[in-house]
């Protein structure tokens, strides 16, 4: 990670950030998230406090969405309402893309897809059960506490930690 002119930080050169300013203000899946966004984990990046701010903006959405009304909607079958079937098509897409990009340790893209499901699934007036509740299982490893928060609002029992990873048919 480099600082704000480009250099390596370190505590010997004194222009390390304390994270934990950061983690109070924004909170840890922020922070977690940013450090997964910011972009390949092989390149040098730039810290920013703006980046901070733009996923915890994203993570207040998956909370915004999270309000909206669930539906016991069966979305493997015919759809007639073109939200309904745009949405189903980019949560497909979604956990497609999470779950290779997770396994080839590409969060940065893994997480614009969550980004751009989070922008469809928001157009509905109310959201599939069973839709969200996939999507939650997707994000939790990105952002934990919120998953938790996520999954027990959803009615759940126990931990989202050791449930099974969701699945989509070509």
């Amino acid at each position: 990670v480099l600082d704000k002119n480009g250099n390596k930080m370190s505590k010997r050169l004194g222009n390390s950030v304390d994270p934990f300013g950061a983690i109070e203000q924004y909170g840890a899946d922020s922070v977690r998230m940013y450090e997964m966004f910011m972009g390949p984990l092989t390149m040098s990046k730039p810290w920013s406090t703006q980046g901070i701010v733009g996923i915890h903006r994203f993570l207040e959405r998956v909370w915004a969405v999270s309000e909206k009304p669930m539906a016991d909607i069966d979305i493997t079958g015919k759809l007639t309402d073109e939200k309904l079937i745009s949405a189903r098509k980019t949560f497909a897409q979604t956990i497609k893309k999470v779950t290779e990009d997770t396994a080839t340790l590409n969060f940065n893209t893994a997480i614009s897809q969550m980004m751009i499901f989070i922008n469809e699934v928001s157009k509905l007036e109310s959201i599939p059960k069973a839709m969200w509740s996939d999507f939650v299982k997707v994000l939790s490893p990105y952002a934990p506490h919120l998953g938790e928060e996520l999954w027990q609002k959803l009615g759940n029992q126990g931990t989202i930690t050791y449930v099974q990873w969701p699945t989509v048919s070509d």
